[in-house]
């Protein structure tokens, strides 16, 4: 099966367009209980069915035991700097928002290009087998990311006078 090669700049678009969401956003508050930072973690685990689901019909990732568990860990290292530039603060009329994300939009920059990177390294790899691996590798850096995301909000939160404005 022949694939446009321009299908290629589809994941990179992706990531471009959340960046520029995320830094348009970062004057607006939070609002609620902060259930929506979950929402990404949620919607980006629909797709592990997909990756583990082949076409010849057994399930799984076809590789040893330790190629997940190094994508595990290596999403885990790749959430660190993510979790760590996220933060949130109570502002003077009350609202909670989201630091400055100057240092978080690189560092989600400088990841993106470490995974093509890492992809162009291991092209030789097969590719059902290539794909489960980056998408548990993205699963764990998002989901973790996410989970801190939240945990971090509700601290401030619960911090500074227990609710944020619902309006």
């Amino acid at each position: 099966m022949h694939v446009p090669a321009w299908i290629g700049y589809v994941p990179l678009l992706m990531v471009l367009f959340a960046m520029w969401r995320r830094s348009r956003n970062i004057h607006k508050p939070l609002r609620g209980n902060g259930t929506t930072l979950l929402i990404p973690a949620f919607g980006i685990m629909t797709g592990i069915p997909f990756v583990m689901l082949h076409p010849d019909g057994h399930i799984g990732i076809d590789a040893p035991l330790w190629q997940p568990m190094v994508a595990v860990l290596v999403g885990l290292v790749f959430a660190v700097p993510l979790v760590y530039h996220t933060n949130y603060e109570r502002r003077a009329d009350g609202q909670i928002y989201q630091r400055s994300a100057q240092m978080l939009l690189l560092t989600f920059g400088v990841l993106v290009g470490l995974r093509v990177v890492m992809r162009l390294l291991l092209s030789d790899m097969d590719v059902l087998t290539e794909t489960a691996l980056f998408f548990l590798m993205v699963v764990t850096y998002i989901v973790t990311w996410r989970i801190a995301s939240f945990l971090k909000y509700r601290r401030v939160l619960n911090e500074t006078g227990g609710s944020s404005a619902l309006a």
